[in-house]
C-alpha cells in the first residue's frame, strides 16, 4: 500500500498523542484513551490462534457459555476456561450470571478502541516516500 503525506496529514488529524497513552476514537465519537499497557494486554491475548476463534466465535453469537465452546471447539474444558480468562483480563470478553450458568460475550467496543490505537500507532510512523 502506498501512503503518501497527503494521506498521513489527514490520518493524523485524528490521532492526537497524550502522555498517558493516544487519543482513540469510539463507535461514538467519544475521544477514549487506552494506555499502552491496555494495548499490550490484547496483543497478547490475541497472539494466540485459540483465543481468535474463541474470540470470533463469541462475536457472532449474543453469548454462550463454556460448555458450547468446548463443544464446538473439541477443546478440554481447563483449556477453554484458560483462553477465556486470558481474554476477559485483557477486557476483550465479558461474562455475565444468570442462576448457575456463566454466559461469555465478546466486548465490541473493547475490540474497536485497540483496532483505532493499532490505527493510530500506524498512522503515526513517518513511511519514506514510495511505501
Amino acid at each position: 500500500m502506498i501512503v503518501n503525506r497527503f494521506t498521513m496529514s489527514i490520518a493524523t488529524r485524528h490521532f492526537k498523542k497524550r502522555q498517558s497513552g493516544l487519543t482513540v476514537r469510539n463507535a461514538g465519537e467519544r475521544g477514549q484513551v487506552m494506555s499502552e499497557i491496555d494495548v499490550a494486554r490484547i496483543a497478547k491475548a490475541l497472539s494466540h490462534p485459540v483465543r481468535i476463534r474463541l474470540l470470533l466465535q463469541l462475536c457472532s453469537s449474543d453469548v454462550t457459555q463454556a460448555k458450547e465452546l468446548v463443544t464446538i471447539f473439541d477443546l478440554a474444558q481447563s483449556t477453554v476456561s484458560e483462553h477465556l480468562r486470558i481474554l476477559r483480563e485483557a477486557g476483550l470478553v465479558a461474562v455475565r450470571r444468570e442462576g448457575s450458568r456463566k454466559l461469555y460475550y465478546a466486548r465490541a467496543s473493547a475490540l474497536i478502541a485497540f483496532a483505532n490505537q493499532i490505527d493510530g500507532l500506524v498512522c503515526a510512523c513517518q513511511l519514506p516516500e514510495g511505501i
